[in-house]
């Protein structure tokens, strides 16, 4: 295949992916109660396993998720959307791809439990990352936090927040699309020697 037809390949594919992104963003949005909940559940617990000390209970709120402290009841929202934008991301790309509806359907399911990761760990260090930093110093001063374990914070918060939601959705593609991704980009999946 000439190197035009590939770069039109390419385009064509991208432009579908953003042909799909309203329709997979307005599905994410209907269905982010759901979400929510189970990663605010999710979340509650892994936080009070180990945060236990700090934070009283995680619960969903519709499109928020509420976080609890253990520091006088001191209760703030969790923006956990800002989170959860991989799931529309990997919706549009895989319905982009060539693919019966069934097949895409398998492997969109492949990608629910990184997907589901990606949202928990963004809300467990959004939450982390609130009562280190943004609740006073009164607060910070009882997370008993050394600078190292605030560094660890910060870097996952940002982690959560700007790296692994864009990067995640396109991994699993390429993951599952294997063969497409191939075909698309070849110099993209050869194996080095």
């Amino acid at each position: 295949m000439k190197p035009a037809r590939k770069n039109t390949d390419v385009l064509l594919f991208l432009g579908k992916v953003l042909l799909w992104m309203p329709v997979s963003f307005a599905l994410w949005y209907f269905a982010a109660p759901g979400i929510m909940f189970i990663t605010a559940h999710i979340a509650d617990w892994l936080l009070t396993l180990i945060a236990g000390h700090a934070i009283q209970e995680i619960k969903p709120a519709g499109r928020e998720i509420m976080v609890v402290s253990q520091f006088g009841d001191h209760e703030f929202p969790v923006k956990a959307m800002n989170y959860a934008y991989s799931f529309p991301f990997f919706l549009a790309l895989v319905l982009a791809s060539p693919d019966s509806l069934l097949g895409k359907v398998k492997k969109y399911a492949l990608g629910i439990v990184p997907l589901f990761l990606v949202a928990i760990w963004g809300v467990c260090f959004g939450a982390l990352g609130v009562l280190a930093f943004y609740s006073g110093q009164e607060v910070a001063q009882q997370l008993h936090t050394t600078p190292t374990i605030r560094l660890v914070i910060s870097l996952g918060f940002q982690l959560g927040k700007l790296i692994i939601p864009p990067l995640t959705p396109i991994v699993l593609w390429l993951y599952v699309y294997r063969d497409y991704a191939g075909k698309l980009v070849p110099r993209l999946l050869r194996p080095v020697h």
